[in-house]
């Protein structure tokens, strides 16, 4: 009996700071920091609107939108430079890791539901070969409209 009551004390005490730590942890700013980072070129006209889109149905608010014109203060602390971020798409995950190009795009549209077919569809291979490419020509005409 001295055991079980003793048991008893030692759980009410672990959950009475799993529930007070738990709850704090979530309201903590480590959660912001948690956010996908997403570098884009908002002096383009067309990157933008589609980042616009993303931002107004980003309900769970799992991403950072970063402009590459006006937070220099994030891109320091990344180690690329700001023409390389200007080539392509980049993102950085919640552990430090840098995405880029249809491969972060492939991680964006994974967060919505309505978009999240396009991010299967990535996940062949032989998709992702034909992708990239298409892409980069993309990238290279949107920097002549720029």
């Amino acid at each position: 009996n001295k055991i079980f009551n003793n048991v008893c004390n030692i759980s009410k005490c672990y959950l009475f700071l799993y529930k007070n730590y738990s709850s704090n942890y979530r309201k903590s700013n480590y959660m912001k920091d948690k956010k996908i980072k997403v570098f884009f070129d908002g002096s383009c006209k067309v990157c933008s609107k589609e980042i616009s889109y993303y931002n107004k149905h980003d309900k769970n608010k799992k991403f950072n939108w970063i402009d590459l014109n006006s937070r220099s203060k994030d891109l320091k602390s990344l180690g690329i430079s700001k023409g390389e971020l200007l080539e392509s798409l980049h993102i950085q995950l919640h552990d430090g890791r840098i995405i880029k190009g249809v491969n972060a795009f492939r991680i964006i549209w994974r967060e919505y539901p309505f978009l999240k077919f396009l991010s299967y569809i990535l996940d062949f291979k032989i998709i992702r070969i034909i992708a990239r490419p298409i892409y980069r020509l993309l990238v290279k005409i949107k920097a002549i409209f720029t």
